[in-house]
């Protein structure tokens, strides 16, 4: 995750995202907080242009699968965010994912 922390509000935000994160990680609960908290408290305290993207970590370990990659790709669709299905500890499709984050801000920038 790459983060811009410029605020105290910003800060505090990002810390109960991780702390939430962590505690949660790869459990169904994960994702169904995206629409009753984390979304909610991205668009209150994000700088009204921000981007948001959906990562659904662990792709490695699909042989776990809580939440199907329709519904997390539905959930994206409806609030128009890009979504990702990723790994950290294999890095499959970090880099793909980052790659359309930049280029998504480089399009709103200069209106390509």
């Amino acid at each position: 995750m790459v983060y811009d922390v410029t605020s105290e509000v910003l800060l505090n935000f990002f810390l109960k995202i991780l702390k939430k994160t962590y505690k949660n990680s790869f459990k169904k609960s994960s994702f169904e907080d995206i629409s009753s908290f984390w979304y909610q408290e991205a668009e209150c305290y994000g700088e009204k242009d921000s981007m948001i993207m959906l990562l659904g970590n662990k792709a490695d370990l699909m042989e776990n699968r809580q939440v199907s990659f329709e519904k997390a790709k539905s959930f994206a669709g409806k609030k128009e965010i890009l979504f990702f299905e990723t790994s950290a500890k294999t890095a499959e499709c970090v880099e793909t994912a980052f790659f359309a984050v930049s280029k998504q801000l480089l399009e709103k920038k200069f209106s390509f």
